[in-house]
């Protein structure tokens, strides 16, 4: 059984819901709880509809993680700077697709701003907000930003001294999300 299954169990217990009640209440099929509970399957798109559904974090969801335990669905972790090492950011466009889409979550972590190539990661610039994968470009000092999606340009970051770049950090966990 996945660290995921057996998370899910445990909470679905605790709450003393069915699989098909938590099936019910996360929009999902009940077989689909059953193979995440057996570790038939070890990921689910639908991991942010269980987090709301069982009223935690879809990072505590996924890791087991008890640094996560009581924070709730939504407001999961804070975008505030009295937080720990994570923050949530949902996509807005569709430059890192098919890797990324619009209206996913990631879960960004602020410690980890030194730029590691071809990762992903979350930076202003100029007080815009991107997620691109980043490149370091040698000993000129600069990187480049590379979408997935080949229909949107890359960039060269550190070309010019006007350029207010902050790197906020590197993208480790992603939950591909659908309107309810």
């Amino acid at each position: 059984m996945s660290k995921l299954g057996k998370t899910i169990k445990r909470l679905r217990t605790e709450r003393g819901l069915s699989q098909r009640e938590l099936a019910a209440a996360a929009g999902m099929g009940q077989s689909d709880i059953s193979k995440l509970e057996r570790g038939a399957v070890a990921e689910t798109t639908g991991i942010v509809r269980l987090a709301i559904a069982l009223d935690v974090s879809p990072v505590y969801l996924e890791t087991a993680d008890d640094r996560y335990a009581g924070l709730g669905a939504l407001g999961a972790i804070p975008l505030s700077e009295a937080m720990d090492f994570r923050s949530i950011v949902s996509m807005t466009d569709c430059a890192m697709a098919p890797t990324l889409m619009s209206g996913d979550l990631l879960v960004i972590d602020s410690e980890t701003t030194m730029v590691a190539d071809n990762a992903i990661y979350a930076f202003s610039l100029n007080e815009t907000l991107f997620v691109r994968r980043l490149f370091n470009n040698g000993a000129c000092g600069t990187m480049t930003a590379r979408p997935d999606n080949t229909r949107h340009p890359s960039f060269v970051l550190g070309t010019s001294t006007s350029e207010k770049l902050q790197i906020h950090g590197r993208a480790r966990f992603a939950w591909r999300t659908i309107q309810l």
